[in-house]
């Protein structure tokens, strides 16, 4: 039995949930030996007294100290505190030479964006254990936004854990998902919420709608449902938006009253105006048959296709027209980002396209009079989806 252990996890809820059950395994391993959770701002030096220091009073028991990611080499996690400073990994290598004291148990946490590397993890493998967890893989960029089938069934996991008795009906677990993202702790604590209202009987999607408020909109996700010509999508980002669910920039600034009518519209206009521009370039270039949604959306057809010759010849006409709606760099727009515009250009009726480009102005101008601000915007762009 290991009474050494270094977990380090890429999400702060998932590595508390990991240092609960592996100290109470190992305090069951101990006698119910006693935990003693060390202070934030313990270093290496006071640890490695600590371990050298058996207790007169309590001659099983086990140290936790759940976070010593600046202790190790290792890129942050994004939301992670940030540290500063360099400390003294020496006393405390120098103690993990030795066997720990008999009965003394060590569980140690470190919450941090990729695997731990460097001297303190070396003499942490050789003596003890390391747990390394990365957090599941997301969905890749060209399948569909949501949650990637690892990521779901991480949630479903973290659902039964948190939740045993919770019954969900299928509809009620899709939409609390998708309301929530990848987040393991608001999801822990919503499905006990659900739970205790559900009063044991099946939790519906109505509650679910009712209890559960979707996460942050976004302009990412506004241009996804454009892309991805999801009427649907579009008019429950709206609806949540109108409702006053908040929606922020790409600087995760948050846009509220008229100005968010006006920054959706320039983001409805520019994208539907590049996608029309796409579609006459194909004609240019005699590739419309790659527009077909079918053929396009085959995952291998970026990398067979796009990216090595229709995504270069789009740039090299892009570049030569003066005229054209993207703005102007040496090198013109990223394959990526054209290639998701040519994607969703497939996906129009041109003769709808051409429509709402041409609504554009009066759209514009009826959303800077309009008393409801997204009104005018919401009936374009749905016409623009007929």
């Amino acid at each position: 039995m290991n009474r050494l252990i270094f977990i380090a996890v890429g999400d702060d809820f998932l590595l508390e949930e990991a240092l609960k059950t592996a100290t109470r395994d190992l305090a069951r391993e101990l006698g119910e030996a006693p935990i003693e959770t060390l202070s934030s701002d313990t270093s290496p030096e006071d640890l490695a007294l600590e371990i050298n220091s058996p207790s007169l009073f309590a001659p099983e028991r086990i140290l936790l100290l759940g976070q010593i990611q600046h202790w190790v080499d290792a890129p942050s996690a994004p939301d992670a505190p940030k540290f500063r400073g360099k400390v003294n990994l020496i006393p405390l290598i120098d103690a993990l030479e030795e066997d720990l004291p008999e009965g003394l148990g060590v569980v140690l946490g470190a919450w941090c964006g990729g695997q731990p590397k460097g001297e303190l993890v070396e003499a942490l493998k050789k003596h003890g254990e390391l747990r390394w967890v990365p957090l599941p893989e997301p969905p890749k960029p060209w399948e569909p936004s949501g949650l990637s089938g690892a990521q779901k069934d991480a949630l479903l996991s973290i659902m039964r854990r948190a939740a045993p008795s919770a019954k969900l009906a299928p509809a009620a677990e899709t939409l609390l998902c998708d309301r929530l993202g990848f987040s393991p702790r608001r999801l822990a604590g919503e499905i006990r919420k659900l739970e205790a209202a559900s009063g044991g009987e099946l939790i519906s999607e109505e509650l679910v709608r009712r209890l559960v408020l979707p996460r942050d909109g976004s302009i990412e996700v506004f241009q996804e449902c454009l892309l991805g010509h999801d009427a649907k999508g579009l008019s429950a980002f709206l609806d949540e938006a109108r409702r006053g669910i908040p929606i922020r920039d790409y600087s995760g600034d948050r846009l509220g009253g008229r100005s968010l009518g006006i920054r959706l519209f320039n983001t409805a206009a520019e994208a539907l105006l590049r996608m029309l521009y796409l579609r006459e370039l194909a004609s240019v270039l005699g590739a419309e048959a790659e527009l077909n949604h079918q053929k396009n959306s085959v995952r291998s057809w970026y990398g067979r296709v796009f990216k090595p010759r229709l995504g270069p010849a789009l740039v090299s006409k892009i570049l030569q027209d003066e005229g054209a709606p993207f703005r102007k760099s040496s090198k013109g727009p990223s394959l990526w980002a054209l290639h998701l515009l040519f994607r969703g250009a497939g996906r129009y009726d041109p003769d709808a396209l051409k429509r709402a480009v041409m609504e554009s102005g009066p759209i514009e101008l009826a959303l800077r009079r309009s008393e409801d601000e997204l009104a005018p915007l919401w009936g374009w762009l749905l016409r623009a989806m007929s």
